[in-house]
């Protein structure tokens, strides 16, 4: 049985067992009347009871529906932020970078620096990406975003950017280097 049954059952139960109370201590002149009067009260409670157990289930079902959409937020947001790797604008920067990990052990953090710095579309690709990285870096410390499903689609390739990019990074302003090892902690390095 569900609650609303058994609370109308124990009221019930309650106001009878109160209004022969009421009826068996009563004057004998008032005995009809303060009756009543108990049973009256206590049917009028019933309605105030009954209104309370709706209002505390509708409470119930609009906290989860909430759950649910926050979940569903947060598993777009995770699409959105994923699918923005993809964007044109960051292409130049990333396919850049693969040229980096091939030549890393023969580029010094300076020449990497100076060859970013002569290339003014390089350069800001570079910077995009890098707004990117403290997007994700924000999206996982509110929990805008999936953790789990970020480190498994994207966690590796961003890592393995972050320390390509950090001497760039850290030139541009020393701060961004304290973001990038908290996006590097947040995604599990």
């Amino acid at each position: 049985m569900n609650k609303r049954v058994w609370i109308t059952i124990l009221w019930l139960l309650l106001t009878f067992g109160v209004t022969y109370l009421t009826y068996q201590t009563a004057a004998p002149d008032k005995k009809i009347f303060d009756s009543t009067s108990i049973f009256l009260l206590m049917v009028g409670g019933y309605g105030v009871i009954l209104t309370l157990i709706n209002h505390t289930e509708v409470i119930e079902q609009n906290n989860k529906i909430l759950i649910e959409q926050k979940k569903d937020a947060i598993l777009e947001n995770t699409y959105r932020l994923i699918k923005a790797w993809d964007d044109e604008h960051l292409l130049k920067a990333r396919q850049w970078t693969r040229d980096i990990k091939r030549r890393q052990n023969n580029l010094s953090a300076n020449k990497l620096i100076n060859k970013i710095e002569k290339d003014k579309d390089l350069e800001g690709s570079v910077v995009l990406v890098l707004n990117y990285i403290e997007n994700v870096r924000m999206s996982l410390e509110t929990e805008r975003v999936d953790a789990k499903l970020m480190k498994q689609t994207l966690g590796n390739t961003l890592n393995n950017i972050i320390e390509r990019f950090k001497p760039f990074a850290i030139k541009l302003d020393t701060a961004n280097e304290n973001d990038l090892k908290q996006c590097q902690k947040l995604l599990g390095f």
